[in-house]
């Protein structure tokens, strides 16, 4: 086909679509220009999140009057969207209280989840923002929504570790009891970061201070193994049980002897604890090092009268049970 001929097929085509588009029916213009409205709404949106991001409350309030943004869209991962969001997430996570205002105003979903289950209230409790979290709370926000992790914004504002927000939120009805998808606990994540401050205050919100995660460890054992000598303390004279086991058969003790904290090991032998799970050797240890209690010693020795002399080394006897 000549070059020619092909320029007046494209006409005529052209010609025909004219004429069709030309005798449609206005309700299916309308369909039409609904179509390209939607069409053309994920790239506002987009424009929408990046004013909010931008804390541009005149862009925002332009894109939302002309009806093309959607305020409660949340945005995928796409070579334009590094932040899987809508906009109120965007400014809960940059800080932009007007602009947030602004959106919940709106009509703005303060409970909105992006793709990884995160709520703005999700993104303030982390940032440890304290004007946000007050502004999306007494707007309704869900203190009980879970990311994809089963955490909620009271787990995130225990890991900031900002203790006013931390107030907010158990004021205003947080669980403190809730575990995420480990069993972990808020009292649990406070004893591992040595946040003494918190803790306390969630134990005055009833944290169950026995409360075992998944792998059967309570907040002492977290708090043990991480050398915080103070956040122990806090939790045994919280009513802390020190003989619990974790699934290894593990106990606080046992931690503390491990980690050679001279401290820790003597605060929970003050508080009862069970000398006899660990070995003889280090029993004898502790007993030399006059940290076991008096009837830790007692017992040792009753121990050591039922061995034959020839299966005991006396280098294992303490000094204060030699005879």
């Amino acid at each position: 086909m000549s070059r020619r001929a092909q320029s007046t097929g494209s006409i005529e085509s052209k010609r025909r679509l004219h004429r069709q588009h030309s005798v449609l029916d206005p309700d299916d213009m309308m369909v039409n220009v609904n179509a390209n409205v939607a069409r053309f709404r994920p790239r506002r949106t987009v424009s929408l999140c990046e004013a909010a991001d931008a804390g541009d409350c005149e862009r925002v309030m332009q894109l939302l009057e002309d009806g093309m943004a959607n305020v409660n869209e949340c945005l995928e991962w796409s070579e334009e969207v590094w932040y899987p969001e809508s906009a109120l997430h965007a400014v809960a996570r940059k800080g932009h209280l007007t602009v947030a205002e602004c959106l919940i105003g709106q009509g703005g979903d303060v409970n909105i989840q992006n793709k990884a289950g995160f709520t703005p209230l999700h993104f303030a409790a982390a940032g440890g923002d304290v004007a946000m979290v007050e502004l999306l709370v007494n707007a309704g926000a869900d203190l009980g929504v879970e990311n994809k992790a089963g955490q909620t914004p009271l787990r995130l504002a225990v890991k900031d570790g900002c203790v006013e927000v931390v107030e907010i939120l158990v004021r205003a009805g947080a669980q403190v009891n809730h575990e995420d998808n480990d069993g972990v606990t808020p009292l649990h994540l406070a004893a591992r970061m040595g946040l003494t401050l918190i803790a306390q205050l969630l134990i005055n919100a009833h944290a169950e201070v026995n409360k075992q995660d998944a792998d059967g460890m309570t907040p002492l054992h977290v708090a043990v193994s991480r050398d915080h000598t103070k956040m122990t303390e806090t939790l045994i004279k919280a009513g802390a049980q020190v003989n619990i086991k974790d699934e290894t058969g593990g106990t606080a003790l046992a931690e503390a002897v491990l980690k050679e904290n001279t401290h820790i090991i003597k605060l929970l032998l003050d508080a009862g604890a069970d000398i006899s799970v660990l070995d003889r050797d280090t029993q004898a240890d502790l007993i030399n090092r006059g940290l076991a209690s008096q009837d830790a010693i007692i017992e040792l020795s009753q121990d050591l009268n039922n061995l034959t002399t020839d299966n005991l080394n006396k280098n294992q006897i303490p000094n204060q049970i030699r005879r």
